[in-house]
């Protein structure tokens, strides 16, 4: 039984210098692990309303959102495939040390609904906050248009397991 006992205070002690290790060399990715098991074994409620605020001119939905904690209002796109920003919210983001070029993932190419393919930059977001959900690891492409809208499309609507918009209501019902 003592051979047993030390085995796993042995276990105990260098699982221990694992995650002090860890925490020296990437200091966030400790507190980010720990919050996706607190999410994953809390009693939280399984889904969230959010007030969606309607552009009656232009018949658009806009959603607010936090961008690794920098909050941000993005167009509600249900037929883009991923989450969009455009050069100029990169730059404030990078200025910012939102994002760095460290998440900076690599290059793909895009669609718009007039059918031009243009290349795109993808990062990686590590925490995009709607509501009270946290989302890690959304890739986000940046357009190269200066002038291009900020999307909420199907990379992020996708990590739900049921996503409902109440067009009466103006709400949107998220599902994990």
């Amino acid at each position: 039984m003592k051979k047993f006992i030390n085995k796993i205070l042995f276990t105990l002690g260098v699982l221990l210098f694992i995650i002090l290790a860890i925490e020296h060399y990437f200091p966030n990715e400790t507190e980010r692990f720990f919050n996706r098991i607190e999410h994953i074994t809390s009693n939280t409620p399984s889904e969230d309303i959010i007030q969606l605020k309607l552009d009656e001119e232009n018949r658009l939905y806009t959603i607010n959102a936090e961008v690794n904690g920098c909050e941000m209002e993005f167009i509600l796109d249900t037929g883009c495939s991923s989450m969009l920003i455009s050069t100029v919210e990169l730059l404030y983001l990078k200025r910012r040390g939102i994002i760095t070029n460290e998440d900076y993932i690599g290059e793909t190419t895009s669609t718009d609904a007039d059918g031009d393919v243009t290349k795109c930059q993808v990062y990686n977001i590590d925490e995009l906050k709607i509501g009270e959900y946290v989302v890690y690891d959304v890739q986000c492409a940046v357009s190269n248009q200066t002038t291009a809208c900020m999307l909420l499309g199907q990379e992020v609507l996708q990590k739900f397991t049921s996503v409902t918009i109440n067009y009466e209501n103006h709400t949107l019902k998220l599902e994990r």
